[in-house]
């Protein structure tokens, strides 16, 4: 019994509550309601004279505790009212079976992996520009000559690195394999790859193999060069193909057993990830031209006499109309902002017949823009115009 009720009035009791009167009891005060009830601690004429009666009650709150034998490591607190008895407040304190230590707590580890995904829309037709070249690793003389072996004098493999027409590798054999080290661990993944100012003859052939193994025992994946063109070779991955593994190490193999030279050499190996051209692109109209570059001096005869030094390229195409809107026009600008007129790229206007129009050169200038804004950007009307020429001499 954990609470008292005090009721003044003739009523019945029950049997654990005692009934007294004012003369009844601890003349000082009754021993269920304290020392201030009895004769002289309550109020003349505030009760009937012989019938102050007391009954006590189970009102109030009932608690509860119950340790159970399936919860040894919590408690249970069942606090309840009785529906008899509804004044008061119920409470109900429940540890579940399956949570036996009272507090559940879900945690989380976030791990930052980060990822990098790359979209394109892969195509053989529009213009492609590599200015990005994978193949000249992260470090110096990444390159390795495995057989073939190196010329007397400055023809170190890693002349392939330099921009320089004329800075040319050099084998002492027919038959040469050297390799590439990117230095990317997460692998390059290529699409556009050259080799230019060789001494290859038709008849030569090329292989490359990739992997993430630098001995090259457990290779990735292969492919041949097509069919070797004079001074310049181009493998632009076909749409099959497209994307190849991303493999940090590159083997190529070159060989070319009818060459009469008696060696095998080039100028440059440039391979990469291009920027490719969707949509709108360049017109139909390209200008080529070789320039002749030698040493001239006039003889007395009204003519003169020349020594030959170089036949470089100069092409040149227009953008008509390209949309302002889509993304070719940002990757060009972001050519432009890149390589400026100081660093070369490979320019492919014609990936249907690389060798046609393509050439590894630097831009004359940033082209002047011509913007013809007809409406609001998102309703494609807005333009763009510029040409661009390439020279390979610069």
């Amino acid at each position: 019994m954990t609470g008292i009720n005090a009721i003044i009035g003739p009523i019945s009791y029950p049997a654990d509550c005692s009934v007294t009167g004012y003369l009844e009891g601890p003349y000082l005060g009754n021993p269920y309601l304290g020392t201030n009830t009895g004769y002289l601690g309550l109020a003349y004429m505030s009760g009937p004279y012989l019938l102050y009666e007391l009954r006590c009650g189970k009102l109030g709150i009932e608690t509860l505790i119950v340790i159970d034998t399936d919860k040894p490591t919590g408690v249970e607190t069942l606090l309840t009212i009785d529906t008899d008895k509804p004044t008061g407040i119920e409470t109900l304190q429940v540890i579940d079976t399956d949570k036996p230590t009272g507090i559940e707590v879900l945690r989380l580890a976030a791990i930052e992996t980060g990822v990098q995904s790359f979209i394109r829309l892969y195509n053989l037709d529009k213009l492609r520009v590599l200015c990005d070249f994978d193949s000249r690793g992260e470090v110096d003389f990444n390159w390795t000559v495995i057989a073939g072996g190196t010329a007397a004098g400055d023809f170190n493999i890693n002349n392939v690195n330099t921009d320089i027409w004329e800075e040319i590798y050099k084998s002492t054999s027919n038959l040469v394999t050297i390799d590439c080290d990117t230095g990317l661990d997460a692998g390059s993944v290529i699409d556009t790859m050259w080799i230019g100012n060789h001494n290859l003859t038709t008849g030569a052939l090329i292989t490359v193999i990739g992997s993430n193994d630098p001995t090259f025992v457990t290779p990735s994946y292969s492919f041949n060069f097509p069919a070797v063109t004079r001074q310049e070779v181009y493998y632009i991955v076909p749409d099959a193909d497209y994307p190849p593994p991303g493999v940090r190490y590159y083997r190529f193999t070159i060989n070319d057993a009818p060459n009469p030279n008696g060696f095998i050499s080039f100028a440059h190996i440039l391979f990469g990830t291009s920027v490719i051209f969707n949509g709108d692109c360049i017109t139909n109209e390209l200008t080529k031209q070789i320039v002749h570059f030698k040493d001239s001096i006039p003889t007395e005869g009204f003519t003169s006499n020349m020594n030959n030094r170089a036949l470089r390229k100069v092409v040149g195409f227009t953008f008509q109309n390209l949309n302002y809107r889509l993304g070719n026009y940002t990757k060009l600008v972001d050519v432009f902002l890149s390589s400026r007129t100081d660093l070369k790229c490979l320019w492919i206007p014609y990936p249907l017949d690389p060798l046609r129009f393509g050439i590894f050169g630097k831009m004359t200038e940033i082209p002047a823009e011509t913007h013809n804004v007809m409406g609001n950007a998102n309703e494609d009307l807005d333009f763009v115009s510029f040409n661009i020429t390439i020279d390979e001499s610069l």
